[in-house]
């Protein structure tokens, strides 16, 4: 397995090519089973993937191409769409990539420029290392091989704080639209179920009306007014 050259652990701030054994000229991303999506300083291998079934391996792709891949295998809401509803939900930074049940989380742009991914509902254990400027993480399935990553818990637990309230919006709207436009609707109870859910499909749709004018004015350089 590529992580092999890290026995004890996985440190990003050290993390450099030669470490990983395993570098594919091509890969095709099984999202499901990727733990962190982590930029390298390389030309011809540009991103690391922590894989729970391949390891630590080195792929051609950028790491926001490999976020972009995964909206475009079924592509029914645009990026912009998905940055929109973070928005609507006063996430205004860090936004993560959430989509098809899956989420994937900045972390903090590195002093040379380099912002790593990282699967937040996928994180088992977080840890404070003798380093006060970094934790150590564990994710599923993979309890004895830590991941040292130059972050706070505080900031973490925010990531997926964040990840979390977008997974619910589109679980929120998806189930309540579902309803309206099946006979669950002629169902009191679930209708009174529904009734509760804490979002509601029609104000964001009136917020992604006038963020689409507000672009559509930007684009012919006037001035949006309500």
């Amino acid at each position: 397995m590529g992580k092999k050259a890290h026995l004890h652990s996985l440190d990003l701030s050290k993390l450099c090519l030669n470490h990983i054994k395993h570098h594919l000229t091509s890969y095709h991303p099984t999202y499901p089973s990727i733990y962190m999506i982590i930029a390298l300083k390389n030309a011809r291998f540009k991103a690391a993937i922590l894989d729970a079934n391949q390891g630590l391996i080195a792929v051609p792709q950028t790491p926001k191409q490999l976020l972009r891949k995964m909206v475009q295998q079924f592509e029914t809401m645009s990026q912009w769409e998905m940055r929109q509803i973070a928005l609507y939900k006063g996430i205004k930074e860090y936004i993560p990539y959430v989509y098809g049940g899956l989420s994937f989380s900045p972390l903090k742009t590195t002093a040379d420029g380099r912002q790593n991914w990282i699967a937040t509902p996928k994180i088992e254990g977080m840890q404070d290392h003798t380093n006060l400027h970094q934790i150590k993480v564990w994710f599923e399935g993979e309890p004895s091989v830590p991941v040292i990553i130059p972050t706070t818990q505080n900031f973490l637990f925010e990531r997926k704080k964040k990840a979390h309230i977008l997974q619910r919006v589109h679980e929120s709207v998806l189930e309540q639209r579902a309803m309206a436009f099946s006979t669950a609707f002629q169902d009191p109870y679930q209708r009174y179920k529904y009734s509760s859910f804490r979002e509601d499909p029609l104000a964001l749709d009136k917020f992604l009306t006038r963020a689409r004018m507000q672009l559509a004015f930007s684009y012919a350089e006037f001035d949006y007014t309500e």
